[in-house]
């Protein structure tokens, strides 16, 4: 099953039971399943989700996020990455919520939380419906298709080249393009018939 949207609930749910197993010292083959949550096209996010699964922090401590960022292992440039910024905010919230409460993840895991399943086919759509759709309902932007896109045929080709050039581009519409093609070298000819437009 591949969900379509939820971003941001998939991601809470992550770090809800990432603090749970965390703070609860609970036995790695237990919680090895969240290592499969992940970014596909956001690297920084994509790092930081693996950090979190393999570092300790004190939960002992009001202010859990700073304890993370001054992590050896995570870099300042995080900071500006507003999806590990919203991830930091979630933490310290789940930590003043939960701080106090024992046995979260026997809770957890006995289904406190559950879901109902919905095909996309009895709703009489198609997957088309995420591609028109963002975040509170507002249109995907033409730059937004062009970065998915993007990244999807530059993982095809080197998913570590891919992830270096897409740390470069800033969400405005620019990107810039540093010389790192250390494997592969772009044939212009190639690469504008690809797309539809190119944003500079």
């Amino acid at each position: 099953m591949t969900p379509l949207d939820g971003q941001q609930r998939l991601t809470t749910l992550f770090l809800l039971h990432w603090y749970a197993a965390k703070k609860e010292k609970i036995a790695p083959d237990k919680v090895g399943f969240l290592n499969k949550f992940s970014y596909d096209t956001r690297p920084d996010s994509r790092e930081f989700c693996k950090l979190l699964v393999g570092c300790e922090v004190n939960f002992d401590t009001e202010n859990l996020s700073a304890e993370i960022e001054n992590l050896k292992a995570f870099p300042l440039g995080w900071k500006k990455d507003p999806t590990v910024s919203s991830m930091l905010v979630m933490i310290d919230a789940i930590h003043q919520k939960f701080h106090a409460v024992e046995n979260l993840w026997t809770k957890l895991a006995d289904g406190a939380i559950s879901f109902y399943f919905l095909p996309v086919e009895k709703m009489g759509v198609t997957d088309e419906i995420y591609v028109t759709m963002n975040s509170r309902g507002k249109p995907l932007t033409d730059f937004e298709h062009f970065k998915a896109e993007f990244k999807r045929r530059l993982d095809e080709i080197d998913r570590e080249i891919s992830d270096r050039i897409i740390l470069k581009s800033i969400p405005n519409g620019r990107i810039y393009f540093g010389i790192i093609a250390t494997k592969i070298i772009w044939s212009i000819t190639v690469f504008l018939p690809a797309f539809g437009f190119c944003a500079i």
